[in-house]
């Protein structure tokens, strides 16, 4: 049964006590807007049969739907792509390298999607057996030769990739890597190693590696700015592959290493190297750890700091070296390392008179610098076979040390 009052005649203090006198059954209360009344419908009692039965009101909400069962589990392969891109701001370069090994697909959504990277560090190693990449010094990825395709090693993690050698799964990564780098590379190190003194198997892989550093660098829309590059490199080729590419204005040091046990004793040839100009005159240091000739003691001579390797050096060379660094207001340091020490300690004497002998054994001679307040210091260590010059302040000078013009 219900009861239906109109508002019209009455106050609403009548409907007041009328709530109050039910309070004890349950109520449902409807506002009904109508011109100039509002319906008032209660229900008297359970147990009252009821003339006009009211269909059962729907209980309230208590889940959203995403609480809801659905009929397929959502998983980052069937995300909307708008939704990866977003989850893929918010991952470092670690992980994305991991989901980059999910398959192919995504692969190539995430090259779309995650266009740059910020490394300041790359070091690759490699051997006939395998190549490890490591990143900003901590991130760790090694590509293991496999009978059957390449293992891939990341945080303890292997992954096994069918139907592709170790050589073209690094490849493909260093193809990523060298084209979404934008920051500025403090140090890119590239070493080869090998047990075997029979290196033609090993140069050719050493090679198509090169070529594809070449090829890489080469698509790139700007160049590549590195500051340090520390290389084992068989020829000068090898270093202007990867060097032609780098942003001049950056490249501030070349440190060149042997590559294997024989130590490629022929000389480094170093023409066409420093031909690359603004390349080579923007160095601020330079490690040769290869030979080169006393020949090309002049392509260094503009250099800051340089560190090189000779078979012998002759009087003349060591006469050149010191007149040209002497007026040089860019050098601070030249050490060679002479592998066949023979400079005669008589024709010495007669050139520069008594040296001043250190503490260490060392011999050293001092020279003046025109219209500069330091000088030019010449040492020899005949134990080490090393000849070095330094560019020093008066105040460095030993007591009793005589200073030639």
């Amino acid at each position: 049964m219900f009861l239906e009052l109109r508002t019209s005649g009455h106050r609403d203090g009548h409907i007041e006590r009328v709530l109050r006198k039910k309070r004890n059954s349950q109520t449902v209360v409807k506002y009904v807007k109508s011109e100039a009344t509002i319906d008032f419908v209660q229900d008297i009692a359970p147990s009252e049969p009821t003339t006009a039965p009211e269909e059962p009101l729907e209980p309230p909400q208590t889940h959203f739907w995403w609480f809801a069962p659905s009929d397929y589990t959502t998983t980052i392969m069937n995300m909307p792509d708008v939704a990866v891109a977003r989850i893929l701001e918010y991952l470092d370069f670690k992980e994305i390298f991991t989901l980059r090994k999910v398959n192919h697909g995504f692969r190539g959504f995430i090259d779309h999607s995650y266009p740059s990277l910020n490394l300041t560090n790359l070091h690759i190693s490699a051997t006939p057996q395998r190549i490890i990449m490591v990143y900003n010094l901590t991130t760790h990825v090694e590509y293991q030769l496999d009978r059957y395709g390449c293992i891939v090693i990341q945080d303890a993690k292997k992954t096994f990739v069918e139907g592709s050698s170790f050589l073209e799964t690094f490849l493909e990564d260093l193809e990523y890597v060298l084209s979404r780098q934008k920051g500025i590379l403090e140090a890119l190190q590239l070493e080869w190693r090998t047990q075997s003194l029979i290196l033609t198997p090993w140069d050719e892989q050493v090679n198509s590696i090169f070529n594809a550093f070449q090829q890489f660098l080469g698509a790139r829309k700007k160049p590549l700015r590195v500051q340090k590059l520390l290389i084992n490199a068989y020829t000068q080729h090898h270093v202007i592959a990867l060097l032609r590419h780098f942003d001049p204005k950056f490249t501030k040091e070349i440190q060149i290493f042997v590559t294997c046990l024989d130590a490629r004793e022929e000389v480094f040839e170093l023409s066409e190297l420093v031909e690359l100009e603004s390349h080579w005159n923007n160095l601020e240091q330079v490690v040769m750890r290869r030979k080169i000739s006393q020949n090309d003691f002049h392509y260094f001579t503009k250099i800051r700091e340089v560190s090189v390797i000779v078979q012998e050096v002759s009087l003349g060379s060591l006469v050149f070296l010191k007149e040209t660094l002497t007026l040089s207001p860019t050098f601070r340091k030249f050490t060679l390392e002479i592998k066949c020490f023979r400079l005669p300690r008589r024709s010495l004497l007669d050139l520069y008179g008594p040296p001043n002998v250190e503490e260490n054994e060392r011999r050293s001679f001092y020279f003046r610098i025109p219209d500069d307040s330091m000088l030019l210091k010449m040492s020899i260590d005949p134990f080490e076979s090393v000849l070095s010059f330094f560019r020093i302040e008066r105040a460095e000078l030993p007591k009793f040390a005589y200073v030639q013009n």
